[in-house]
């Protein structure tokens, strides 16, 4: 990682993965849209649209010929002019079924498509190991190990057996966004990346469900389910020299009791708001200089990241983040429509950038005052 003077801007980065992880994802998506399967799917995902397009108006037709109908009905017309009406309705009924039924044969056809192209462009990038690619030129010395790691002290890492951190970490360190009542639904396996040789530093994504009861004016009881995706991450600190620990927490997370520390930038104490057992060590962290740099990351650079809702503390041996993230953070994500080559390349190009500049800017926040070294 580099310290403050040499702080990394997210359009620095993007001319470093300009030149070789934009031409490794262009490579493969060019290469999906020449198989067979996705001609397929555009074609039926072209006449999924025009028969859903022609079911609803001929259901708008046939709505508006049953009210005609019916009022013809009631009025003195001879039987004749009756029965063509009967049969017009009788016509655009069965013809509301033919493309309703056309319609649902061409979705499923462009729903198995669609799965099929994924997963190509999927295992085409990751044979293309994007990831691993985009961690080294953060820093050469940085490397994703997530399937060499062995993790030994869970205190520190995470369980061997899961490959997931403790329900209670979890659930203890959800962002403040996240409604008490919410539960977990889903946990992806930890990551690993090395920083610098010496700090591994774990994530894992968490998928919320909370169920939330409505009344209405009338007593009625209805109930919605919303969802939250959220990311944990875990420092592994124990490689820091234990007079160098400190413990301390950014954005009014009073930890164990901490005070609230005053450093001399008005400014870093309105946005970062430092809580720490020890004044004396974030003065020495936290020089002036340090205090701009940091301002500096949060205002001009946070918005080219993920990062919502953002918990942090260090606690001597670990560092904790907790943060409101994408569904898809750190895995290659690929959307759902493809409407051209270079729509779906930008598409997983901008969230390669930002899963990576966000785990960058996280970093940041302990090398900028070179807590870790």
């Amino acid at each position: 990682m580099k310290t403050a003077e040499n702080l990394v801007s997210f359009e620095e980065f993007k001319n470093k993965t300009d030149r070789e992880i934009l031409t490794n994802i262009k490579e493969s998506v060019d290469d999906c849209f020449k198989k067979p399967e996705l001609k397929q799917y555009k074609k039926a995902r072209k006449l999924t649209n025009i028969f859903l397009g022609l079911s609803l108006g001929i259901l708008f037709i046939g709505f508006f010929s049953f009210l005609v109908f019916m009022f013809l009905y009631t009025s003195e017309i001879n039987n004749q002019i009756r029965n063509a009406l009967f049969g017009i309705l009788i016509v655009l009924g069965l013809a509301l079924t033919t493309f309703f039924i056309l319609y649902l044969v061409y979705k499923k056809i462009r729903n198995e498509k669609q799965i099929i192209v994924k997963s190509f462009l999927l295992d085409s990038l990751q044979s293309k190991k994007i990831y691993e690619k985009a961690t080294k030129l953060l820093d050469k010395r940085w490397e994703l190990i997530t399937n060499k790691y062995i993790p030994v002290n869970e205190r520190l890492s995470y369980n061997a057996n899961t490959r997931r951190f403790s329900k209670t970490e979890y659930i203890n360190n959800r962002p403040d966004f996240i409604p008490s009542s919410a539960y977990i639904l889903n946990t992806t396996p930890c990551q690993t990346v090395m920083v610098d040789g010496k700090y591994p530093v774990h994530f894992s994504n968490i998928l919320w469900e909370d169920i939330v009861k409505h009344v209405d004016t009338k007593g009625n009881v209805s109930y919605q389910k919303r969802h939250y995706n959220s990311t944990l991450m875990k420092v592994n600190a124990s490689g820091l020299d234990i007079d160098k620990r400190a413990s301390f927490s950014y954005f009014s997370q009073e930890f164990l009791g901490h005070k609230k520390v005053q450093l001399e930038n008005k400014i870093f104490n309105k946005l970062f708001k430092v809580y720490s057992n020890d004044e004396l060590k974030m003065y020495m962290y936290f020089t002036p200089f340090v205090q701009e740099n940091l301002i500096r990351l949060y205002k001009e650079f946070m918005r080219y990241t993920h990062i919502n809702h953002l918990r942090f503390y260090a606690n001597n041996d670990v560092i904790i983040y907790s943060f409101m993230s994408p569904p898809e953070y750190m895995n290659i994500d690929i959307p759902n429509k493809f409407k051209n080559e270079t729509t779906v390349t930008n598409f997983i190009y901008n969230d390669v950038l930002k899963d990576f500049y966000s785990f960058y800017w996280l970093l940041a926040l302990v090398y900028i005052p070179v807590y870790l070294y």
